[in-house]
């Protein structure tokens, strides 16, 4: 009997033990940092190639799981869909120039500001995407019908 009951203590000890660790784990892989790599207001296309350069080298020196998530933003005053062309611009100059992998390249349609802005985060396998953060109001845009993105390549 006694000895029941010091191998359930010991069980109970090392289960605790157990929990304890993979708890430290997880809590370790989630403040893992996301990267704030690059962020830039009112630039072109043109412009932000320069910088698509330098994500492209940090991948494809990085884990194949690590990723970018390229958060664009339109202008009060832009089209409709403004950010999203403008995140797809990224996404497919990543892919053709430098051959990055769709499956690394995250684009997010972060709403509104106060120019057109588009922020790239370096995140690491088993971090959480970032999340946008708009500045502008939709009840505040003046979609502009027709008008596209600048594409000055």
């Amino acid at each position: 009997m006694q000895i029941m009951l010091i191998s359930r203590k010991i069980f109970i000890s090392i289960l605790f033990i157990l929990l304890n660790v993979l708890a430290a784990s997880a809590q370790e892989q989630q403040s893992r940092p996301i990267m704030d790599f690059d962020h830039f207001p009112g630039e072109t296309f043109a412009q932000e190639k320069a910088r698509l350069d330098r994500v492209a080298q940090v991948l494809k020196t990085a884990p194949l799981t690590t990723r970018v998530s390229i958060i664009a933003y339109g202008g009060p005053n832009g089209s409709a869909g403004e950010a999203k062309k403008r995140a797809k611009l990224s996404k497919d100059y990543l892919m053709r120039k430098h051959g990055i992998a769709a499956s690394r390249i995250i684009t997010i349609d972060g709403g509104y500001r106060e120019l057109v802005e588009v922020e790239h985060f370096i995140v690491p396998e088993g971090v959480i995407e970032p999340t946008p953060s708009p500045s502008v109001s939709p009840n505040e845009v003046h979609l502009k019908p027709g008008r596209n993105v600048k594409r000055n390549h």
